[in-house]
């Protein structure tokens, strides 16, 4: 019996063909300018059709790979609507890195706020730049089939300011140490159906501290899978000035219809999403000739955040409740 003999017992094959197949498939896809996104690095909890609520038990794991920053979670600014022509667009602003860099979505955005018109405002509310934070945390517990499930494994969550707030309440308020991976508190993720939109108003942390895990070979294992945020999140920085028009509009410089690009994306783990983010939701200014002829005052940025804040508060706005399907 030679050496090979016990070696091809387990024939890993198939596994080899599936694996290959994956890798030609999504190698095509960046090829063709494919707008889907690897987000397997993300921790991606979804309301059930079929369900009125759900429940996902998390831990916000320290931002190992950042030791003189208290602050667990990193933040940025992102655009995330739906053009007229159905393409859902998800992308940084420029804003993040650099407080004045230009942006034409922002631009936009202003001046359609500016004209004082509910339409207008609504959109411009929808175009505006949305501050999103990065956290690790470790999943305890997922509902989903085997397929989706993430339980046992650390991945990068992805929130707004609704559960930002919640989790500034715990600390500020309850004096919850929720980074704790030793004796901190598991923070219990509820999503819940409400209207057309998802809520996490019944999300809280369990009071009763707890180790993430209790054998020190699991802990490091957690330790060491934690993802560094700067280099996933932030370090890939945002499109140019012509890239972010070109998004906005559909339109490359010379007027003709823009590629598909890696930078607008579909999320499928967000199918049945609520469809906050409409076809006709972008709105128009006139150019050119129609121009206005007279300087229409913009309000100001902050007055804008603001009235955009509130408006995310008030339709549930938080953990991307969108619909992300390409139309």
């Amino acid at each position: 019996m030679s050496k090979f003999d016990e070696l091809t017992k387990s024939n890993k094959f198939d596994e080899l063909r599936q694996k290959l197949q994956k890798q030609r498939e999504a190698s095509e896809n960046k090829k063709n300018g494919g707008g889907t996104r690897d987000d397997s690095w993300k921790f991606l909890p979804e309301l059930p059709a079929d369900k009125p609520s759900v429940k996902y038990t998390i831990r916000i794991l320290p931002n190992r790979h950042n030791p003189e920053s208290p602050y667990p979670w990193i933040d940025g600014y992102f655009h995330m609507f739906r053009r007229a022509d159905g393409k859902f667009i998800y992308t940084m602003c420029p804003t993040t890195t650099d407080e004045k860099a230009p942006c034409p979505i922002c631009e936009k955005a202003k001046k359609l706020f500016a004209t004082k018109d509910k339409a207008d405002e609504d959109a411009a509310l929808k175009l505006y730049r949305k501050q999103r934070f990065f956290v690790n945390v470790y999943v305890k517990s997922d509902p989903r089939a085997a397929d989706q499930n993430q339980a046992g494994k650390v991945a990068v969550y992805e929130f707004g300011k609704k559960l930002f707030d919640k989790f500034t309440d715990a600390i500020i308020e309850q004096q919850l140490e929720i980074v704790n991976p030793l004796d901190g508190h598991d923070f219990m993720l509820v999503l819940k159906k409400q209207g057309e939109y998802t809520n996490y108003d019944s999300s809280l942390f369990v009071t009763k501290a707890n180790a993430v895990k209790e054998g020190e070979e699991e802990l490091n294992a957690i330790y060491e899978s934690i993802i560094n945020l700067k280099e996933k999140v932030i370090s890939r920085g945002p499109q140019t000035y012509e890239k972010l028009l070109e998004m906005l509009t559909g339109k490359t410089a010379d007027g003709a219809p823009s590629k598909p690009s890696g930078q607008s994306t579909t999320r499928d783990s967000a199918k049945g999403g609520a469809k906050v983010v409409e076809a006709a939701s972008e709105g128009t200014m006139p150019e050119g000739d129609d121009a206005p002829k007279t300087e229409v005052k913009v309000e100001t940025e902050a007055k804008v955040e603001s009235k955009a804040e509130g408006k995310a508060k008030a339709s549930g706005d938080d953990d991307f409740d969108f619909d992300f399907d390409e139309k």
